[in-house]
């Protein structure tokens, strides 16, 4: 027989008769892949669970809404392997009173006790968790029950990332037909092989053969040259006729040369610029070494040119403090 539940084992889990307590942080599942899987700690789905199973709580059973245990914002609980008596049901309400005893002056009704904000940062946390799982308009679960409502080469309309695609169902996969324009160079390309809801899928043939990257390169290369040769041939065949080039073909042509040319003159300009502020640079220079913003250069370099105009001068002409020297 099952023991009978201790008082200090069990943080919740009485209302359904169960215990469960919770769980420490390095108890819980090591990825969000984990956390999600976790069945409700509902006393219907735990009942057939061993003991030490998990389960992600949002209230249930006594558990407690602000308790998130689990990073980032989980609520995780483990069954305990004890039986424990539910609680007693609650007495049946009181009748509502007479008429006669009513209060003659009844108060405004009480606004709903507003929920804590615990609570709304955690629906706040779920929502975006979600948003950011389902980015892509499809689910895991979406995809599961394509594959169960679509029957065999069933044809449909598939509606994903805010586009209308064809969705067909061939050796038990899904596939999508390819009209993306980025195909449009690709003639092996039809089918996109509907395996994953990040957009990672595989590229198919008309026969739903897997088309290898390779092949996909070189059809690619191969209907480039033909796009040229095409080209090509009919430029030769204008040529051949006597047609001159097209009239919106001689305004590109106009249009480009106008553009060069003016490029051309705002170089030149720029060119200017800089050699009239390097002529600055190099007069604020020599007024800074006292040769005089138009001064005659010196006659030695590296000496400022008044110390060459004293050097210059006759000995007897200089003077010393207040003696002429003669």
């Amino acid at each position: 027989p099952v023991p009978a539940c201790g008082a200090s084992k069990c943080d919740a889990g009485a209302p359904c008769g169960l215990c469960l307590r919770a769980v420490n942080a390095s108890e819980c599942p090591s990825s969000q892949k984990g956390l999600r899987i976790l069945p409700r700690c509902t006393a219907q789905l735990l009942q057939p669970l061993a003991a030490g199973a998990l389960c992600e709580a949002d209230g249930e059973c006594g558990t407690d809404p602000a308790n998130t245990n689990c990073p980032p914002f989980h609520e995780v609980y483990a069954k305990v392997g004890c039986v424990r008596a539910p609680l007693p049901p609650s007495p049946p309400p009181s009748p509502p009173p007479s008429p006669a005893a009513a209060d003659p002056f009844p108060s405004p009704a009480q606004p709903a006790l507003r929920r804590s904000d615990s609570m709304a940062v955690r629906e706040a946390l779920l929502l975006t968790e979600w948003l950011n799982g389902s980015a892509s308009q499809l689910s895991y679960h979406g995809l599961v029950q394509l594959h169960a409502s679509l029957a065999e080469a069933e044809l449909a309309v598939f509606f994903r990332n805010n586009h209308f695609a064809t969705i067909t169902k061939h050796g038990g996969e899904l596939y999508l037909l390819a009209t993306d324009v980025g195909f449009a160079r690709e003639p092996l390309v039809v089918w996109e092989r509907l395996n994953q809801i990040d957009g990672d899928s595989t590229l198919c043939t008309s026969e739903f053969e897997r088309v290898e990257e390779s092949l996909t390169t070189t059809a690619t290369e191969e209907a480039a040259a033909a796009a040229i040769a095409a080209d090509i041939a009919e430029a030769e065949a204008r040529e051949a006729a006597g047609l001159g080039p097209a009239q919106d073909e001689a305004s590109d042509m106009a249009l480009a040369i106008q553009l060069q040319r003016e490029e051309e003159e705002q170089a030149q300009l720029a060119e200017q610029q800089m050699q009239q502020m390097q002529l600055q640079r190099e007069q604020a220079l020599a007024a800074q070494q006292g040769y005089g913003p138009a001064g005659p250069a010196p006659a030695y370099p590296g000496q400022p040119y008044r110390q060459q105009q004293q050097q210059q001068q006759p000995p007897q002409q200089q003077q010393r403090g207040n003696c002429l020297l003669q």
